[in-house]
């Protein structure tokens, strides 16, 4: 597929491929869980206990490639959603979180059911197996993966600064 970098170029087209919908630099990735009955309140519990440790929080970011993450509890409280964008290549964003953040995948997903653990060598067949495609996929900046946007946003900063500067 090509893309075009020129930010006024048209958008390129979202591409479905086997790991989900892709679009420019990004792709998109959903993954849809039985929860172990009677355990949505455990699960409730570990997504709290990891999205308040500064830990785990620290090392999410550090995956550098993810745009956002979800996790949602429905249809009373008997399925778990993960939803997310990320930059690169579905393969390399699950060796991310295999390696920088297992824990805070384990404590959250121990509560579904079948769920192997993050370093089981069959993750990926078990996530394929949970992953609902797309059947459609927009982004407002297809081109701008996060390591550029975290680029521009320090470039804004310091321009900022050097305005405030030299106004005074």
């Amino acid at each position: 597929m090509t893309t075009t970098t020129d930010a006024t170029s048209a958008v390129p087209s979202a591409v479905d491929t086997q790991e989900g919908m892709r679009i420019g630099d990004t792709s998109e990735f959903t993954l849809l869980f039985d929860i172990k009955p009677g355990m949505a309140d455990k699960l409730r519990e570990s997504i709290a206990t990891v999205r308040a440790d500064p830990t785990q929080q620290e090392k999410f970011m550090s995956v550098g490639t993810v745009h956002d993450l979800r996790w949602v509890i429905f249809d009373n409280d008997t399925q778990l959603l993960f939803a997310t964008n990320f930059d690169g290549e579905w393969d390399q964003y699950v060796v991310d979180f295999a390696t920088i953040v297992p824990e805070g995948f384990d404590e959250i997903l121990q509560w579904v059911e079948g769920y192997p653990g993050i370093k089981d060598p069959n993750i990926t067949d078990y996530l394929h197996a949970h992953q609902v495609p797309a059947v459609s996929y927009f982004r407002a900046y297809p081109n701008a993966t996060t390591r550029e946007i975290q680029k521009a946003l320090r470039v804004q900063t310091a321009f900022a600064q050097l305005l405030d500067e030299a106004s005074t």
